[in-house]
């Protein structure tokens, strides 16, 4: 067996086997970590500022959306602070809206709705522009957040209920 496995570190096994998260190279790392299915917040964990200064390369290395959402998703289920949740999310998501709006709308309202407490509103607004902005992605975005969260509508603001029921 080798020495690694004594150390019962999971970031021991990334860069042991792969090398990948300690020479910045997020994709190697990301893609370790859910091949052995170690905790994606291992990534946040082992240097939060150094990955916090890292997040557009973060972003520019995973890049598909699915693998955003499944790190979104873990940052959103982690025992992280509140506060370091959204710190996350919120500069995940400018990433992404300056990347490609289109591309990563499900990403972004991830980022939203996986805040504490969630960010519903911020998520229900973004689709009230995309309705005036790009109609086409919208019912796929509406579908989506809809699949994130199952809210009770009474409790949303009147203007997202009206234009949830003019949709």
């Amino acid at each position: 067996m080798s020495e690694w496995m004594y150390s019962g570190c999971p970031i021991d096994v990334i860069c042991e086997s792969y090398g990948g998260f300690c020479r910045t190279d997020y994709r190697s790392a990301f893609l370790a970590c859910r091949k052995h299915r170690i905790d994606l917040n291992v990534l946040v964990d082992h240097d939060t500022p150094r990955f916090m200064k890292d997040i557009p390369q973060f972003v520019e290395q995973v890049d598909d959306p699915d693998y955003v959402n499944l790190f979104l998703s873990g940052i959103g289920q982690s025992s992280q602070s509140a506060e370091r949740k959204n710190e996350i999310c919120d500069a995940i998501k400018v990433q992404l809206e300056q990347r490609d709006l289109n591309r990563y709308i499900s990403s972004i309202l991830t980022a939203h709705v996986v805040k504490s407490p969630s960010d519903i509103e911020s998520g229900l607004k973004l689709l009230l522009r995309l309705r005036d902005e790009n109609a086409e992605i919208l019912e796929e975005a509406i579908k989506y957040i809809i699949f994130l969260v199952d809210v009770d509508c009474s409790t949303l603001p009147l203007e997202c209920t009206t234009f949830h029921s003019s949709s």
